[in-house]
């Protein structure tokens, strides 16, 4: 026997939640209880402020008008409610009365915005308008983040941090002139702060339930009137709000004892870095680096069993798998009830760890060549290196686990590297009639996947590597056709790219698809333009009114992990998207108040639709990457916010998505052939509402305000087989609400303290799920975090 190991991180005690199982038939409750705890806040809130005696003379300043929103959706500064395409965007003021310190927070924060989360609370891929990436995919994401305007690693594998940044921009709809590859869904556009030419900075300290304590801060030092430096650190630990619960069993594998013990799954330790300097050597020219270095470390939050198939269960005719059932003599059962009873505990034979180490550099230089033209040069590298373990059927047999048993317990370590030059000439006639952007785009993606694999007792690792070559040349260009046309504000955009593609697959020594006679290395080339065609109208100051069309691709690859793979059949085609928007922007007065709106109705075709298929393949499960015939989503977006008083602020946001395959017919040169019967991770309704009121203090005492956020979103399904071989894979809807107490400048001190509370109504809800039936016949989800609470402390000086 080989060494016995322990395989968690930490054996930390927390007490178990009892939470009933929501099924999705309550979701007129939920919307019930949300909206009437919701309101309840608020008229709490202006009851306060109601009954405050304190003279006018004594109370701030009331705040009349709502900030303006600056973007850079269109690769220039513009107003927010200037820009003809959907965009939802939001300040680092925003974001810290939110409560978003992740990335993966991002959903409560945007209506129509979808996080997948499938098998790890610490991984996550964005979904927006159907356009969306499962795990274990050989896909490309459909919606990419970008830093500073460069992108990042195409997959994330921690939540990570967001810290001193001036903002966060989302981009709904295809993407593909201005931002290049394989946006197809949508683009999110994170901002850090830059320095400045002052001293200055914050520190905040935060803590709370399930021991969290959290820091960062941020310091800008001049050193001359040319060169400026910033210094900012995030540093982020807590225990997971899962237990594994069994304890004293052991299990042999692959000559290692894995040994259970009591511990919490999820747990959070996470640091980060982040260099930031600014180089003015004359006034046209100004270059800004960036280098950030990112280090995560805790527990794998593994997902629970969600539903669960025994023997001779059929649906619609279908006979259904019972590995699990089979394997373990219908005890899967058993730990499914109790799965049931509550999702937070867990019975793991190990806990696996979550590690991740990642590097990133950023250097912007422009250089302006008049007043009207700019010359713009975005160069970027990045390096990951992550870890993440899993036992996939959520129960405490080793049936199906990403577990390298030579290494207790790693499981699926990825490691990227990515580099992109982009060069770019903005300007604009004198007349300010032409807004032009051309620019020139190269980027390159290499990941390597080690992925150990135990499956029914058997060990065996895929191992391969990917690399994605991208060029692209690109123009967009507005034009003022008002002198024209006679219409004063009409204007028209028009864009083109075309983007070049060389993929390449190499399996490595070692991986199950590694011998004789097969085919190790494959390659192929793709080429596709994208387009934007758009006329908009500023028909008053206020009111913009805009339609728009585009058409944007998704580059193809391989299934890498497919066994015994041959020659070109295990490749799946590019993807293609074309879109009509049509939307109106309004940023002005009702009844005399400040108010501003948006709608968008939008309908987005697909051909060759890419999705991931779990199957076994070779007696093997694998993830594989398929072809759907074509798919199509249409839906309609609202936001609101408005100045309602002086003293409260309310507003929202909505989506409804109707999403579905037109032609369901599955295309894989592997020879995957079917129909697929139901659209995966789109829910067809999201909404958020909020509420902030200013409270009458006198200004001696600084600033004190309560907010409420409250979000809603209906039943989504996590596999495309609901109706067939998979059912039981739809998530029920859910509302959470959060509230939050700020105290700014306290007694003129520059010391600033908040108390907040996260699903404050302790609602059970699930993060996504992975629809692992037709292999195993046991689904999973991760459960999402209970209610927490919690307070900060900042200071800004």
């Amino acid at each position: 026997m080989g060494n016995v190991t322990n395989c968690d991180n930490k054996g930390v005690n927390t007490m178990s939640r009892i939470i009933q199982f929501n099924s999705d038939s309550k979701i007129f409750s939920l919307k019930a209880r949300f909206y009437a705890q919701f309101f309840v806040a608020v008229l709490l809130a202006v009851t306060t402020n109601a009954n405050a005696q304190i003279s006018s003379e004594e109370k701030r300043p009331s705040a009349n008008v709502l900030e303006e929103i600056l973007v850079t959706s269109q690769r220039r500064t513009e107003s927010l409610y200037s820009v003809p395409i959907s965009v939802s965007a939001f300040s680092k003021d925003e974001l810290t009365k939110r409560g978003i310190t992740k990335q993966n927070e991002l959903q409560g924060l945007v209506p129509g915005v979808t996080m997948i989360t499938t098998n790890s609370s610490n991984e996550f891929d964005y979904a927006i308008r159907g356009q969306t990436l499962q795990q274990y995919s050989g896909s490309a994401p459909a919606v990419l983040t970008y830093l500073n305007e460069a992108p990042m690693s195409p997959h994330s594998t921690s939540g990570s941090a967001l810290y001193d940044v001036d903002g966060i921009e989302v981009l709904k709809g295809p993407q593909g002139t201005l931002f290049g590859r394989n946006n197809t869904g949508g683009a999110v556009l994170i901002k850090t702060t830059m320095p400045g030419d002052e001293s200055e900075g914050y520190f905040r300290l935060s803590g709370g339930d399930y021991n969290m304590v959290g820091a960062e801060g941020a310091v800008t030092i001049p050193f001359s009137s040319s060169f400026s430096l910033r210094i900012a650190a995030n540093i982020q630990r807590e225990d997971g709000y899962i237990t594994n619960v069994l304890e004293d069993t052991s299990y042999v594998i692959g000559g290692t004892t894995l040994f259970s013990e009591n511990t919490t799954l999820g747990d959070v330790d996470n640091k980060s870095i982040r260099l930031s300097a600014k180089w003015t050597p004359n006034d046209a020219v100004t270059s800004t680096f960036v280098f950030q270095h990112d280090k995560a470390g805790g527990t794998t939050g593994v997902p629970q069993i969600f539903s669960h198939y025994t023997a001779g269960q059929t649906h619609n005719g279908n006979n259904l798998t019972t590995l699990t059932d089979s394997f373990t003599g219908g005890q899967q059962s058993v730990y499914a009830d109790l799965a049931k009873q509550n999702p937070y505990e867990e019975y793991l034979l190990y806990t696996g760890p979550h590690k991740s180490d990642g590097m990133y550099f950023l250097n912007t230089t422009t250089y302006d060549l008049s007043d009207n033209i700019q010359l713009k040069n975005v160069l970027s590298y990045n390096e990951s290196d992550s870890i993440v373990s899993n036992q996939l059927n959520a129960s405490p047999f080793i049936i199906l686990a990403d577990l390298d048993p030579s290494k207790c317990c790693d499981g699926l370590n990825y490691l990227q590297e990515n580099w992109s030059e982009e060069f770019q000439i903005i300007g604009q006639t004198d007349d300010s009639k032409w807004k032009y952007i051309v620019g020139a785009f190269v980027s390159s993606n290499d990941t390597t996947n080690i992925w150990p694999f135990t499956f029914g007792g058997f060990s065996f690792y895929w191992r391969y590597k990917t690399e994605a070559l991208s060029k692209a040349i690109y123009s967009q260009a507005t034009y003022d056709l008002s002198d024209a046309t006679g219409i004063d504000g009409l204007s028209t955009t028009v864009g083109l790219r075309y983007t070049w593609e060389e993929l390449e697959a190499e399996q490595l020594p070692g991986g199950i698809n590694y011998f004789e006679g097969n085919v190790l290395s494959q390659n192929k080339t793709e080429s596709e333009p994208s387009w934007h065609l758009g006329l908009e109208y500023q028909k008053t100051d206020a009111m913009l009114l805009y339609a728009t069309t585009r058409g944007s691709w998704r580059a193809g690859g391989y299934n890498n992990g497919t066994a015994g793979a041959n020659g070109q059949g295990n490749q799946f085609d590019k993807e293609t998207t074309q879109d009509i928007e049509i939307g109106a922007k309004y940023d002005g007065t009702l009844a005399d108040r400040p108010f501003r709106g948006s709608a968008a109705i939008f309908s987005q075709w697909n051909q060759d639709y890419q999705a991931t298929l779990y199957i076994l393949s070779g007696g093997a499960p694998s993830a594989a990457p398929v072809n759907i015939d074509s798919a199509r989503t249409w839906g309609i977006e609202l936001s609101v916010d408005a100045s309602v008083t002086s003293s409260l602020r309310m507003g929202g946001a909505a989506a409804y998505n109707d999403a579905e395959f037109t032609d369901p017919k599955v295309s894989s040169g592997a020879g995957l052939t079917g129909d697929v019967d139901n659209f995966a991770n789109t829910p067809e309704f999201s909404a958020s509402l909020f509420a902030s009121v200013d409270l009458p203090t006198p200004l001696a005492w600084g600033d004190m305000s309560i907010r409420a956020d409250g979000y809603h979103v209906s039943k989504r399904p996590f596999s495309n087989f609901t109706e067939t071989i998979i059912p039981d894979s739809t998530l029920p809807g859910y509302t959470t609400i959060n509230m939050r107490f700020d105290w700014e400048n306290v007694m003129e001190s520059g010391v600033s303290i908040a108390i907040y509370g996260k699903n404050i109504t302790d609602e059970m809800y699930w993060l996504g799920g992975f629809p692992l039936g037709f292999i195993q016949g046991t689904n999973t989800a991760i459960p999402a975090r209970p209610r927490t609470y919690g307070a900060e402390m900042s200071y800004n000086f």
